[in-house]
């Protein structure tokens, strides 16, 4: 049973990102997976502030990305989803493959940019969560990917990519790494581990009981 937290207060309208990509970071919402605990699919369950995928691509869009899409999921589900939300749509090249076959995806088909990744089930993460990751790896930073730790676990559920680990988890990918954890080890990336400013806003719900009673399914 997850620990009991408030309601997120909802999540501030971003402009709408184009199909295009634009200036800026792109954001990516990792929409794939079968939501077998959940029992519905996660990126269109209802919340306060419209479907879940919407407050994560909210905040990335806060947080200066010039273009927002989605990875993964059934088209007929996502592709009216992504119009809803103004954001893209990237179909899973690797279905069933897990988050690094997602990130795979999405780094072979933004290739030159850097990425601000976050998985479409995180409830309470805002712009505040996801800056810090993304100033981490701004030139002339020294590191390559930016990750949350809590209680020594890396959360790779949001994470920044320059440009250089985008290619080299793409290049992992291809040559068989199937975990993210697995994949950036791989590629010998330097790696940010942060402290998260609020470390509620970037627990994921898995099952119904890790969201709010008025949003579950």
């Amino acid at each position: 049973m997850a620990e009991q937290m408030a309601e997120p207060a909802a999540a501030p309208t971003a402009r709408e990102s184009p199909v295009g990509y634009g200036d800026g970071p792109v954001g990516v919402v990792l929409c794939g997976g079968a939501s077998t605990r959940m029992g519905a699919v996660k990126a269109t369950l209802p919340t306060p502030s419209g479907p879940l995928a919407g407050i994560p691509a909210r905040a990335l869009a806060a947080a200066g990305c010039g273009s927002v899409v989605a990875v993964g999921g059934d088209a007929s589900v996502m592709e009216p989803l992504a119009r809803t939300l103004g954001i893209g749509w990237i179909p899973d090249e690797w279905p069933g493959q897990g988050p690094l076959g997602g990130v795979a995806t999405a780094c072979a088909r933004l290739t030159g940019q850097t990425l601000l990744v976050c998985a479409c089930d995180l409830p309470w993460i805002d712009r505040a969560a996801v800056v810090p990751l993304l100033d981490a790896v701004c030139e002339p930073s020294p590191y390559d990917a930016a990750v949350y730790e809590l209680d020594g676990v890396a959360q790779w559920s949001v994470m920044a990519l320059s440009v250089r680990a985008a290619a080299g988890l793409a290049a992992a990918f291809a040559a068989g790494e199937r975990s993210l954890h697995g994949g950036i080890a791989a590629t010998g990336l330097a790696v940010a581990h942060l402290t998260p400013p609020e470390p509620h806003a970037i627990r994921d719900a898995d099952s119904p009981e890790d969201l709010p009673a008025p949003w579950r399914p």
